[in-house]
């Protein structure tokens, strides 16, 4: 993440964790996306898994530096799954 996009969430005042770690240890994209999709599919860390009939996860580049998590999906977002 360049330093202008820090001086922004900073300003905003988001925290920015950027661990450390040798290149060669991190997934690809894609097998990062889906390990994701797989721990958030069984997961039931809240009462949000006894109603959904899907995971949602939205849109966008895989491999993007910044991802913003919202709010729980309401009933169209989980019915498309996205």
């Amino acid at each position: 993440m360049d330093d202008l996009w820090l001086a922004y969430l900073h300003a905003l005042n988001i925290t920015v964790y950027q661990p450390r770690v040798s290149l060669a240890l991190v997934p690809t994209a894609e097998v990062a996306w889906q390990r994701l999709a797989t721990a958030v599919s069984s997961c039931q860390a809240c009462d949000l898994h006894c109603s959904r009939n899907n995971t949602v996860f939205g849109a966008g580049a895989k491999n993007a530096e910044l991802l913003i998590i919202g709010e729980a999906p309401g009933l169209h977002e989980d019915q498309q799954g996205e």
